[in-house]
C-alpha cells in the first residue's frame, strides 16, 4: 500500500512531524526500517534480538524526532540510535551472560575463568571486543585496590588465567589457600560487579545529532 507521504522528502517529513502531524512517522518507518534491520542482524544473532532492538530505535526516534535538526542527515541519526541502542541490549545481555560475571556470581566456590563470554552476538561484532576490554578494566581495577596477598592471586587468576591449582605451583602454596583468597576475591567483587551491571545496562544514551 502506499503511503500519501511517500514523494516528500526526510526533511519534509520531519517538519510536517514537528508541525504535530506525527503520523509522517510511519513513512520514516517505512523508509528505512529494512536498512536498520540489515544493520542489526550484523551484530544479533536472532531475529527475536533484532526485532527488539529495530523497535526501541523506532520508539526512541519516535520520542526525540521533534528535536532533530533539519540540516543533519536523517538515516545518519537514525543509524546512531541504532547503535547506542544495540550497545545497550549488548552491555545487558553480555555482561550478566559472561562467564566473569557468571562465575563471579556463583554460589559455590570460584572455577576456572576463562575471558569469553556467552555471546548473543556475532563473534566478528567489534563491539564484543569492547565489552571485554571494559569488563577487565573493571576487574583491575578492583584488583589494585585489594591487599597485596589477594591482588596477587587476583592478577594470576583473571589476567593470565591461571587454575587454582596453577597459581598455587607459581606461588609455591598449598591450593587450598589460593581457594581460599578466591573465596575473598568474590565476596569483595559480587557487590561492586553488581554495581557495575546496573549502572552499565541504564546508561544514558546521548542521542543529541550534532551538526
Amino acid at each position: 500500500m502506499k503511503s500519501d507521504f511517500q514523494n516528500l522528502t526526510d526533511q519534509e517529513l520531519i517538519r510536517l512531524f514537528q508541525a504535530g502531524q506525527t503520523i509522517v512517522f510511519d513513512e520514516i518507518v517505512h523508509r528505512y526500517e529494512e536498512q536498520l534491520i540489515a544493520y542489526a542482524g550484523k551484530m544479533l544473532h536472532t531475529d527475536n534480538d533484532i526485532q527488539e532492538v529495530v523497535q526501541n530505535t523506532m520508539v526512541t526516534a519516535f520520542e526525540h524526532l521533534h528535536k532533530f535538526r533539519s540540516e543533519a542527515n536523517l538515516f545518519t541519526w537514525l543509524y546512531k540510535i541504532m547503535h547506542n541502542q544495540t550497545i545497550s541490549y549488548y552491555r545487558s545481555k553480555y555482561y550478566k551472560n559472561s562467564l566473569i560475571t557468571q562465575t563471579i556470581f556463583a554460589e559455590n566456590s570460584i572455577c576456572d575463568i576463562k575471558n569469553e563470554a556467552v555471546t548473543y552476538f556475532s563473534n566478528d561484532c567489534p563491539e564484543r571486543s569492547f565489552m571485554n576490554k571494559e569488563i577487565k578494566l573493571f576487574i583491575n581495577s578492583i584488583i589494585k585496590k585489594l591487599p597485596q596477598t589477594l591482588q596477587t592471586t587476583a592478577d594470576l587468576y583473571f589476567n593470565q588465567d591461571l587454575s587454582p591449582k596453577e597459581i598455587a605451583q607459581k606461588l609455591s602454596c598449598p591450593r587450598g589457600t589460593v581457594r581460599s583468597h578466591l573465596h575473598r576475591i568474590r565476596k569483595i567483587l559480587i557487590p561492586l560487579m553488581q554495581d557495575f551491571l546496573n549502572e552499565n545496562h541504564s546508561r544514558p544514551l546521548n542521542l543529541e545529532e550534532k551538526k
